[in-house]
C-alpha cells in the first residue's frame, strides 16, 4: 500500500473534521449611515485622511522585516559615502570625544554643606575620570576609552537600530566594563522555555509588565546564551538595550537610521557611480573623422605601416573604389595628420556635454535626509558659504538638535554612570557618607538620587563670532538675566565652578612665579633700562 493510499484509506486513522456554520455578521456602517442628513444639510462623517475618495491609496499594515533593515543598513554604510557621512557627522556632532558627566548633588535633600558637596562632586569626578580614559579599566576588550564606547554605541545603533550594552564585571579591581553586542545577533530561539507570564519578541524576554528581564545571544550553529538584564542577587543592572532615535513606545526592537533613506542614498550613489562612468566614456574619445555626404559609407580594407622613424601611413578603399591614404606624424604631446582626402575633417570630442546636473539632484534629496535626522543641511553637507545671520540660525537651530540628542543618550548612560559610582563608594575611593544605607532601604530614594544626581556635557562648538556674543551674555549676566554657569555652558561647555577652581589655581602660579620680581623691586616700578638714555617700562616715551 502507497503513502497516498495508507493515507486517505485505511490505514490513518484520524477523526471526522467537524464544520461550524458562524452567522453572517451585519455590514458595518459608516457614521454617514447613522446620522442621516437633516433638513439644513449637516451631516457627521468619518475622516480617514483622504482629501477625495481614494486620495491616500492603499492602506498598508506591514510587518517590520528587522533582519533585512539591519542587513541592508549595515551594506549601505560600509559601501555609500552619504550613508557613511551621516552616521559619521551625528556622531561627530553629538558625541564628539564622548560625553563627560558633572556631579550636582542636592545639598538641601542631602542636608550637606557648600564645602561637603564641592569635596564629594571633585572626588567623584576625579575617580570617574580615570575609570573613563583608561580602557583597561572601561573596556571589557581593553581597546578603547569610555568616551570611545559612546561613540561606537551611538553610532551602531544608528546602523543596525538597537545595541546591546553589556556590564561585566572586574573582579581584579572591582569595577564594570563595557561590552558591546550588535543588534543582529539578539534573536528569538526556536524552541525554549521561559518563565510563565513571560513573552518573547525578537530575541528579548519581558515579563507580564512589559520590562526586559532578559536577551537572547546567538552564539552561532543554533546556541543560544540567555543575558539576564538584572542580577538575580544584587539586583544590579546587567545589560540594557540602547535604541536608535524614532524608536516608538510599542515596539520592542529598534528601527535603523537608515532605513528610512535606503533607497535614496543607493539611488543617489548609482546616479553619481553613472555620471561618473559617463565622464570616463566620454574622456577616452579623444576625436572623430567626419567626411562629406558622398564618402558616408565605411571604409574598407584599412592598412597601416609604421616606419621606425618616419610617419604612420594610413590606407583605405572608399566606397567609389579608390584608394586613400593619410600620414601621421608623431609629435610630443600629441600627432600631426598630414594629407587626409578630400572631405574628411578632424573634430575635437566634446568629453563634457550633456552631463546632467548631480549637485541640484543630490542636494533635492540629501537636504531632506538631513534634517530629518536633526542635522542642519549646512552641516551634513560641510558647505558653510551664508551671511552671519543665517550660520548663527543654523548654528542655533544644531544646538537645539544636539542637546535633544544628548539628553536622550544621557539615559541609558546614566545606568552605566550609577554603576560605576556605586563601585567606587564601595571600593572606598569616593567618601560618600550614607550613600550605602540609600542602596539597602528603598525608602531613602531620594537621598540615594540626590547622590546621584548629575548632567551630561559634551564639546561645544565656538561661537561664529566671539566679539558680538560676549558683550551679549555680559549684559545679560550685569542685569540677572542668566547666570553665569548657563553662559560657561552655551561659550565653551565647561562648568562655571570647573572654571573658577581652575583659574584659582592658574592666579596662584600666577602669583608664585612673578613673587621674585615683585620683591626685588622689578615689577610695578619699570625694569632697568640696559641703555643710558631709554626710558624704563613706567615712564612714557618722549
Amino acid at each position: 500500500m502507497g503513502f497516498f493510499s495508507w493515507l486517505v484509506g485505511s490505514g490513518a486513522k484520524s477523526a471526522p473534521i467537524e464544520y461550524t456554520v458562524t452567522p453572517e455578521l451585519p455590514a458595518k456602517r459608516t457614521v454617514d449611515a447613522v446620522v442621516p442628513l437633516d433638513s439644513n444639510g449637516f451631516a457627521f462623517s468619518a475622516w480617514d485622511g483622504d482629501k477625495f475618495e481614494g486620495g491616500f491609496g492603499i492602506t498598508q499594515d506591514r510587518a517590520v522585516d528587522y533582519w533585512t533593515l539591519r542587513t541592508r543598513s549595515a551594506r549601505i554604510y560600509d559601501e555609500n559615502m552619504y550613508a557613511y557621512s551621516l552616521v559619521q557627522r551625528l556622531t561627530h556632532n553629538i558625541i564628539a570625544n564622548g560625553l563627560t558627566p558633572e556631579s550636582e548633588p542636592i545639598a538641601k535633600v542631602l542636608g550637606l554643606s557648600d564645602e561637603q558637596v564641592a569635596t564629594f562632586r571633585l572626588e567623584l569626578e576625579q575617580q570617574f575620570s580615570v575609570w573613563a580614559n583608561t580602557p583597561w579599566l572601561c573596556d571589557s576588550k581593553e581597546e578603547r576609552t569610555f568616551g570611545q564606547l559612546q561613540q561606537e554605541i551611538f553610532s551602531e545603533s544608528y546602523i543596525e537600530g538597537d545595541v546591546l550594552v553589556v556590564l561585566k564585571w572586574n573582579n581584579r579591581q572591582n569595577l564594570p566594563r563595557i561590552d558591546i553586542i550588535g543588534g543582529r545577533s539578539v534573536q528569538s530561539p526556536l524552541t525554549v522555555n521561559i518563565a510563565e507570564g513571560n513573552t518573547m519578541d525578537e530575541g528579548v524576554e519581558r515579563d507580564s509588565r512589559g520590562r526586559h528581564v532578559a536577551y537572547w545571544i546567538h552564539k552561532g550553529n543554533g546556541k543560544y546564551d540567555r543575558l539576564p538584564a538584572w542580577g538575580e542577587k544584587s539586583g544590579r543592572r546587567l545589560a540594557f538595550l540602547y535604541y536608535a532615535p524614532g524608536k516608538r513606545s510599542e515596539d520592542v526592537r529598534g528601527m535603523p537610521l537608515l532605513a528610512r533613506a535606503l533607497q535614496s542614498l543607493k539611488e543617489i550613489d548609482s546616479y553619481s557611480a553613472a555620471l561618473q562612468r559617463k565622464a570616463v566614456i566620454n574622456s577616452m574619445v579623444a576625436m572623430t573623422i567626419e567626411r562629406d555626404v558622398e564618402s558616408t559609407a565605411p571604409v574598407k580594407g584599412v592598412a597601416m605601416t609604421h616606419a621606425m622613424n618616419g610617419p604612420t601611413q594610413v590606407e583605405a578603399t572608399t566606397p567609389t573604389g579608390t584608394k586613400a591614404g593619410a600620414k601621421f606624424q608623431g609629435a610630443m604631446p600629441g600627432t600631426i595628420v598630414d594629407q587626409m582626402p578630400a572631405g574628411w575633417k578632424l573634430r575635437a570630442h566634446q568629453g563634457s556635454a550633456a552631463m546632467e546636473p548631480f549637485a541640484q539632484f543630490a542636494n533635492s534629496h540629501l537636504k531632506p535626509i538631513a534634517f530629518s535626522n536633526g542635522l542642519a543641511p549646512e552641516v551634513y553637507m560641510m558647505e558653510f558659504n551664508k551671511s552671519f545671520s543665517a550660520a548663527q540660525a543654523a548654528n542655533n537651530e544644531q544646538r537645539l538638535e544636539t542637546s535633544i540628542e544628548r539628553a536622550r543618550h544621557g539615559t541609558p548612560m546614566d545606568i552605566i554612570f550609577e554603576e560605576v559610582v556605586v563601585a567606587l563608594v564601595l571600593n572606598g575611593k569616593v567618601n560618600v557618607p550614607g550613600f550605602l544605607e540609600t542602596l539597602t532601604d528603598s525608602k531613602l530614594y531620594d537621598k540615594r538620587q540626590a547622590y546621584l544626581n548629575h548632567r551630561w556635557s559634551g564639546y561645544v562648538k565656538p561661537v561664529v563670532d566671539l566679539a558680538k556674543v560676549v558683550p551679549a551674555h555680559i549684559d545679560m549676566l550685569n542685569n540677572c538675566l542668566t547666570t553665569s554657569d548657563r553662559v560657561c555652558q552655551e561659550l565653551h561647555g565647561m562648568d562655571f565652578d570647573e572654571v573658577v577652581r581652575r583659574r584659582k589655581n592658574e592666579i596662584e602660579k600666577i602669583a608664585d612665579a612673578l613673587r621674585p620680581l615683585v620683591e626685588m623691586g622689578l615689577l610695578g616700578k619699570g625694569l632697568p633700562a640696559p641703555a643710558g638714555d631709554q626710558p624704563t617700562q613706567d615712564t612714557p616715551a618722549p
